[in-house]
């Protein structure tokens, strides 16, 4: 059976007073917070870690509005790609070469035989990777530590 999308109504989402989160479905919410701030986030799940996304405050993004964001987020989940990661490209947040190993060794530590092989990755690339290019960003063509 497919998931049931589209459970909020307009009215609900002005009235709705409780605490948490009210899923909307397709991994859309109206989060509440217990000081009453109202904001729309979008929820998914990447190398088998829940990711949440801010889609604005449900003051200044309608519930069509949200809908139609959350809908563009699932397309792009389903070519493959990362929209949280995407929004941060575009955003010009540099990413670099830790957070690339980080996003690796998360990515795949799940088919690693034992935990202690995670372990010994991230303590090489701490001791001798990380002192010398972890800052660096992957994106740098113009890098001056390129030969």
């Amino acid at each position: 059976m497919p998931r049931q999308i589209h459970k909020l109504s307009a009215r609900t989402v002005a009235t709705l007073r409780k605490t948490g989160r009210h899923g909307d479905g397709g991994g859309l919410y109206l989060s509440i917070s217990p000081s009453g701030g109202r904001k729309w986030v979008f929820l998914y799940r990447r190398n088998n870690k829940l990711r949440e996304m801010g889609l604005g405050s449900a003051r200044d993004v309608s519930l069509a509005d949200a809908r139609a964001a959350a809908a563009e987020l699932r397309k792009a989940l389903q070519a493959g790609l990362d929209p949280l990661l995407q929004r941060q490209l575009s955003e010009g947040v540099t990413v670099t070469f830790a957070d690339c190993a980080k996003r690796y060794i998360d990515a795949n530590k799940a088919g690693w035989r034992n935990e202690k092989h995670a372990a010994q990755w991230e303590r090489t690339l701490e001791v001798y990777a990380y002192p010398v290019i972890g800052e660096l960003p992957v994106a740098d063509r113009n890098n001056p530590r390129k030969p």
